[in-house]
């Protein structure tokens, strides 16, 4: 528990150090042109972070609408098909310390990945009950969301595949990196335990859930695979549960989330050596919990989170082990801000527990709240002090 709670100490810290100083005086676009809002709307300090209003889009399957419809009986479509393009530039540079050649390449001497990634978005309203959301030109990630109004509460079934986001894409609301895209950092494996201990990759299933403004709830079957997975109904389960108060005017979140069981299928996806040839068994066992929390402290916006992982024996990360994390970011004005995370990844997978610390920090500049510029830093300690200290500067689009 002691080690649980010292990234968090650290980041309290420092944010209080940061406030007591002297002081002058997944976005996706189309879904703010359904809505006709603002970007910020729905995201809290920068994309794609969600704040409570979006979460709760979220959460009612993308089906609130302040455009203009088609409706007939039995049909309610937007006027104009919701699309949207992301685009991420990146330069990634180490500091070389274990370089892979006496000639050096790749980030060894400075890389610039234009494009790191680009993606054409279909998503928002399919009918008043029914949202939908598409990536790529051959759907690498889809999902349809079948949901209802039940006295404030929203119940859906979401079926859906992806490939790269895990079981979270069907519905996972929150900012800790339980979903891949909404993670504060683009150094996502050091700043979020759950992305280090590879709650993300491969997967196809379906999710039903429940929400509202003070409480979310999923629970899932799921196989880690894309493109037709053979599994029947031998199937691995995902789930989620968080409570979501006000405290002392910050908006809240405390959660559990997790896998547990087997799938049994001849197309795992990337997994196993015989893929495709013959039956595996996939064990996919993980435990988590995390938190966060969002507000305002002393006319700057604030985001702090900590999240604990164990993993046990699971071919979906191929490691045994987990960790802790903890972050923060301040919103020095709406455009600026500072970051800070802590993480500690203790691998168990060997014959002697090996544990690797990271330290990053960052900033954000929100050039327009559709555009953003991030410059991040990354050392390692522990038994990771090996590593190459990684930085990476992110111009992420959303048009």
């Amino acid at each position: 528990m002691r080690k649980f709670f010292a990234p968090v100490l650290i980041v309290a810290i420092a944010m209080i150090g940061v406030v007591a100083t002297p002081k002058e005086g997944s976005a996706i676009p189309a879904f703010a042109r359904q809505m006709n809002l603002p970007c910020l709307a729905c995201h809290f300090q920068h994309i794609p972070k969600l704040n409570a209003f979006g979460r709760a889009f979220k959460m009612g399957g993308y089906t609130d609408s302040a455009s203009a419809l088609i409706e007939d009986d039995n049909l309610s479509l937007p006027a104009n098909l919701p699309i949207a393009a992301i685009l991420k530039y990146r330069y990634q540079t180490a500091t070389n310390k274990t370089a892979s050649t006496p000639e050096k390449k790749g980030t060894e001497r400075g890389e610039w990945q234009f494009p790191d990634e680009f993606a054409i978005w279909a998503a928002g309203r399919a009918g008043k009950n029914v949202g939908y959301a598409f990536e790529g030109a051959d759907a690498l990630s889809g999902k349809v969301v079948f949901v209802g109004d039940f006295g404030g509460v929203k119940v859906g079934l979401v079926p859906f595949h992806t490939d790269a986001a895990g079981p979270a894409w069907a519905m996972e609301p929150f900012n800790t990196g339980v979903f891949r895209p909404n993670r504060s950092f683009e150094h996502r494996g050091e700043t979020s335990i759950a992305q280090k201990t590879a709650f993300d990759g491969e997967a196809t299933g379906l999710t039903v859930y429940a929400g509202s403004s003070m409480f979310f709830a999923s629970l899932g079957l799921w196989g880690p695979a894309i493109g037709n997975p053979d599994t029947g109904f031998d199937l691995s389960n995902s789930y989620r549960a968080a409570f979501t108060p006000s405290l002392g005017g910050f908006d809240a979140m405390i959660g559990v989330f997790g896998y547990a069981g087997k799938t049994k299928c001849v197309n795992c996806g990337t997994l196993g050596a015989n893929e495709g040839s013959t039956l595996q068994e996939v064990k996919t066992e993980s435990f988590g919990v995390d938190a966060q929390a969002q507000g305002e402290v002393g006319g700057m916006t604030l985001e702090v989170q900590a999240q604990y992982v164990d993993i046990s024996a699971s071919d979906v990360s191929q490691k045994k082990g987990g960790g802790f994390s903890a972050l923060a970011e301040l919103g020095i004005t709406k455009s600026v801000g500072v970051q800070l995370a802590q993480s500690s990844y203790t691998d168990k997978s060997g014959s002697k527990d090996k544990v690797t610390d990271a330290t990053t920090v960052g900033l954000y500049w929100n050039i327009a709240q559709n555009i953003r510029l991030s410059p991040e830093y990354t050392a390692y300690s522990g038994d990771g002090r090996s590593k190459d200290s990684q930085i990476t500067v992110l111009l992420f689009c959303g048009f």
